[in-house]
């Protein structure tokens, strides 16, 4: 079974670039441990709004929450945002080339 999650929110436009940094942050260290069940995309969306997309593979947990870099990420998130985050489950519909 696989889960797949959107989660957006907007950022504070002096936040948008530190915003940035913690999520790339993220991937260096996604792309360091390649969790083999997990994929992640981010987009920032109008300059302003931030698109998370998770799809975790199988019945284990999203390896984010044990990523210390990803800790790094929420831990100021609230000062950062403009808008709190929405999570969404969601279903792949179609999907060519990109899930």
């Amino acid at each position: 079974m696989s889960a797949f999650h959107v989660i957006q929110y907007g950022i504070r436009p002096e936040a948008a670039a530190e915003n940035s940094r913690l999520v790339t942050s993220v991937y260096e260290e996604l792309a360091a441990r390649q969790p083999a069940s997990f994929r992640y995309a981010t987009l920032l969306v109008g300059g302003h709004t931030f698109l998370h997309l998770a799809l975790t593979e199988g019945d284990g947990p999203s390896p984010l929450p044990a990523l210390p870099a990803f800790q790094d990420f929420q831990r100021d998130l609230g000062a950062r945002v403009s808008a709190p985050p929405a999570r969404e489950d969601a279903l792949i519909v179609g999907s060519y080339r990109l899930l």
